[in-house]
């Protein structure tokens, strides 16, 4: 826009934060909105608003909306919006902000963009939003994962089951990858992984979503009706299973040693991760009748696997937390040795609660989108585990989170689950209950413990080993599990504003996990090659290439 040269080697004229017609919108900001620099102008200022759904008497304890211009031509600039408490920290990204609506200007070559804050003001917290554009670090990572096929929306495409009776839903794994691995010939389909990788792709790719979730309530419909397991057989009170299929037709197994209904990775946050995703169709796409049209069996998954198992234990006094399975009991499954076992477990894991807490509550916006008088029973149970998350989990004397309530105090033995807690509540913007001091506090507190050195591992997390070994001390030592990327530290990292080791942790994911499929597992016993992601983690890839969380 600067055509004289004098004007350009001025950067008190041509600077990206300089505002030399002093219309209160610097140089980025006129190129993202389409305005220009030396011209004042403020019909393209950026207007604010309450999200329509909200109502009247919502106005003051509601949801900011954020509308602004967006050229056309800035295909150098994404915009970012961020929200605050206080002005001094902002954050970023699907979890506290989403676009409503995307609409062009009639004959011009801009478009409208409206916005919502996630996070909600109360009686004594305000809400603030602003649009940071930035230049997106993501174009060297979008061109490095496309050298190497990996572009996260192809990857996505390639978990999903094109047909039969799982039509629709999603394998843990991309196809792209080279199986068998480790001698099975079997995909697994977990829908607590693709209920997590699918939702920064509510907005761009709804039929996927909309066919994943059918697929799912088809699925646990027909297992109510004729619940697996041996004698006596399992509840059939909604509960969570996973399956293994066949290659190449999608058909399920019927390899005797690998069983077909296999055990979810937990019920309480497979539930709610669902519950989750099917929130955030509902209020992305409110016109769609689907959620009103399943709501009551919605909410029956909720009962069965979130409030029914909240301040219950099978032995030992309650804590006010959800526990991981149905009755304190996993599934039946066949085990290496071919004996039918059971897994057991009265635990209550920090990362399924977390989950639990923010998608209950997003279980309730949804609900009130179609004036449901449940909302409010959601919103209370959030409530009362916001408070046992808080009092229960952390520690006080170490200043970090304890994996579990089956741990007295924090740990810093493992990556998982040790150190992975301790970025979850971050991740998904969980609050104490006294406020924005006290949350951002832990906070930090917890992303320094994740950043000390392990007892076993001396790098830090942007080049850790700690992914190699089995959590479990009998099979310590033994590439059991496959070594995935973790791209939910990235995340964080970028909102944190760490974007040194957040860079230098997407760069290392790309050159370990992505590009390297020909490692062999340390276990004599296992063989093949490693997959390069995962379908939860596909999303996490989809949210740094969008540029949500680029640096400012």
């Amino acid at each position: 826009m600067f055509t004289d040269p004098i004007q350009r080697a001025n950067p008190l004229i041509s600077g990206p934060n300089a505002d030399p017609d002093r219309d209160g919108r610097v140089n980025l900001l006129e190129r993202q909105m389409g305005g220009h620099p030396l011209v004042p102008n403020s019909h393209y200022y950026p207007t604010v608003g309450i999200y329509s759904y909200v109502a009247p008497s919502d106005f003051l304890y509601g949801r900011m909306s954020l509308t602004i211009s967006r050229e056309h031509l800035a295909t150098d600039l994404d915009p970012v919006f961020q929200v605050s408490t206080d002005l001094k920290r902002w954050k970023s990204g699907e979890e506290f902000t989403f676009v409503n609506t995307i609409a062009p200007y009639a004959g011009e070559n801009r478009e409208s963009w409206e916005v919502t804050s996630i996070l909600r003001t109360t009686e004594t917290q305000a809400l603030y939003m602003r649009l940071a554009p930035v230049r997106p670090s993501r174009l060297n990572i979008k061109e490095s994962l496309a050298q190497i096929e990996a572009i996260p929306a192809d990857l996505l495409d390639k978990c999903v089951i094109p047909s039969g009776e799982f039509a629709g839903a999603l394998t843990s794994i991309p196809r792209v990858y080279n199986l068998p691995s480790y001698n099975l010939q079997t995909y697994n389909i977990s829908w607590y992984f693709a209920s997590v990788g699918l939702v920064p792709f509510v907005e761009s790719k709804p039929v996927v979503v909309k066919n994943y979730l059918e697929c799912h309530l088809r699925v646990l419909k027909q297992l109510n009706l004729n619940p697996p397991g041996p004698n006596p057989p399992e509840s059939n009170n909604y509960r969570m299973r996973d399956f293994n299929i066949d290659l190449p037709d999608f058909t399920r197994t019927a390899r005797t040693d690998i069983p077909q209904v296999v055990p979810a990775d937990a019920d309480d946050s497979s539930a709610a991760t669902f519950l989750g995703l099917a929130s955030r169709y509902a209020l992305k796409w409110p016109n769609d009748p689907w959620f009103a049209a399943n709501v009551a069996t919605l909410k029956a998954i909720w009962t069965a696997n979130i409030k029914n198992q909240r301040n219950v234990k099978k032995s030992g006094p309650t804590n006010g937390l959800v526990r991981t399975y149905q009755e304190g009991w996993g599934l039946y499954y066949v085990n290496n040795q071919g004996a039918t076992v059971r897994n057991e477990g009265d635990q209550s894991y920090l990362e399924d609660n977390v989950e639990v807490w923010a998608d209950t509550l997003l279980f309730a916006d949804a609900l009130k989108q179609i004036n449901d008088p449940d909302e409010a029973l959601c919103r209370a149970e959030a409530a009362a585990l916001r408070v046992a998350i808080n009092d229960v989990l952390w520690d006080s004397v170490r200043n970090a989170w304890k994996p579990s309530d089956q741990h007295s105090t924090a740990v810093r033995v493992r990556y998982y689950a040790d150190l992975q807690c301790q970025y979850f509540p971050e991740l998904f913007g969980f609050t104490h209950y006294s406020g924005y001091e006290e949350t951002q506090r832990r906070y930090d507190a917890a992303w320094a413990w994740l950043n000390g050195k392990t007892a076993t591992y001396s790098a830090d997390w942007w080049t850790s080993q700690a992914w190699d070994t089995h959590p479990d001390p009998v099979l310590a030592g033994q590439l059991i599990e496959p070594v995935y990327s973790d791209m939910g530290l990235a995340v964080v990292a970028m909102r944190r504003g760490d974007y040194e080791h957040a860079r230098a942790y997407i760069a290392f994911a790309i050159d370990r996990w992505m590009t390297d499929n020909t490692r062999v597992p340390d276990n004599a016993n296992k063989s093949g090659t490693w997959p390069g992601t995962v379908v939860s983690d596909i999303g996490y890839w989809h949210y740094l290439l969008k540029g949500v969380i680029a640096r400012p």
